[in-house]
């Protein structure tokens, strides 16, 4: 049987990475740059567009969306939805993590939000983020795994009521896996 005084002895003190950028002595005023984090949200946004296919040719991309049923459009408004609100949390939490004033991180949190003009249920989510800072600090905030991070992903329009997508209702079925 493993006494507690030789778990103790086996375990290191843990150390984030985040601790390191934060110290009191080496902190940069770059974290308190509303621009640092509006670029850094914006390069985000166009790499993981890019991972998925989605940032080629403008044109072609509109042409496709226009050639699409209503619920194939809504599906790819969902998905653009869902990698911005990503991002946004994901960036939400690091500027909690790096000590960022709370009123920067609602100056920046709700500028980037209403520029994204995420559908009701991602907009909502975020806007729950945003007024629980006061209480949150450190790395309180889970990150979520961004769309490119998914082994599998694939997202199915179910019917009912209509043999077509023209008439009837329609609802989204999405299947993934996350890494970890």
């Amino acid at each position: 049987m493993v006494s507690q005084t030789d778990l103790q002895s086996r375990h290191q003190p843990r150390y984030y990475v985040f601790e390191a950028l934060i110290g009191a002595k080496e902190r940069s005023r770059i974290w308190d740059q509303a621009q640092f984090w509006e670029d850094a949200f914006l390069d985000a946004a166009a790499r993981e567009r890019d991972l998925l296919g989605l940032d080629h040719s403008s044109t072609a991309l509109l042409e496709r969306y226009a050639k699409l049923s209503v619920p194939e459009r809504k599906l790819w408004d969902l998905k653009e939805d869902r990698i911005l609100a990503t991002l946004l949390h994901n960036l939400i939490a690091f500027m909690v993590m790096l000590k960022t004033t709370k009123q920067e991180i609602y100056n920046v949190g709700y500028r980037l939000l209403g520029r994204c003009r995420l559908g009701s249920h991602f907009s909502h989510s975020i806007s729950n983020l945003l007024e629980s800072i006061a209480e949150l600090s450190g790395n309180a905030i889970d990150l979520i795994p961004s769309m490119s991070a998914s082994i599998y992903q694939q997202a199915f329009i179910v019917t009912t009521g209509a043999k077509n997508l023209t008439t009837g209702t329609a609802s989204i079925l999405e299947v993934s896996s996350e890494l970890h």
